[in-house]
């Protein structure tokens, strides 16, 4: 009876099941890293790129994306970080710009649109190139999630070189 209970008491206090990361990424370099942090109100993709170009493809591993979901840039400049067919970019004065490919090789300036989201810079100069510890950082506008993709493929330069 003893180690009955001894055995009831330990089930009782393990730790439950480790939870699933709502997300899995691919990488096209080998130096590229992105960590999933998962807190309270949001989740995180954070990018550290030391080339400063690369590309990733972000898959759902359970039924919806977690929302909302940011992306934290680790780069010294943001010429482009494009999903699908929106791009945002920040211009060395530290001005945000959101546009969207159009087919006949055009761009739309979004402003106020459904696409649109603002992208904050979290750096201790307050200025471009960013400081190693310096990011870009963006929460992905809701549009990008209609119909419930499997996933989102994901690119960013630095500077154009």
């Amino acid at each position: 009876m003893i180690s009955t209970l001894l055995v009831a008491a330990a089930l009782l206090s393990a730790d439950p099941a480790p939870k699933q990361a709502p997300l899995s990424v691919t990488v096209g370099r080998e130096k590229t890293h992105v960590q999933i942090l998962t807190e309270e109100k949001q989740t995180i993709l954070d990018v550290v790129c030391p080339f400063g170009i690369d590309k990733a493809t972000v898959k759902r591993t359970t039924g919806k994306w977690p929302s909302p979901l940011v992306v934290r840039l680790h780069l010294k400049g943001l010429e482009a970080f494009t999903i699908g067919r929106v791009t945002w970019s920040v211009s060395s004065s530290g001005e945000s710009l959101v546009s969207v490919s159009v087919p006949d090789g055009g761009t739309v300036h979004l402003g106020n649109n459904a696409y649109a989201s603002v992208v904050r810079i979290v750096n201790s100069a307050e200025k471009i190139p960013l400081e190693a510890e310096g990011y870009f950082e963006l929460t992905l506008p809701a549009k990008l999630f209609e119909g419930n993709p499997a996933e989102l493929k994901l690119a960013w330069v630095d500077f154009y070189r």
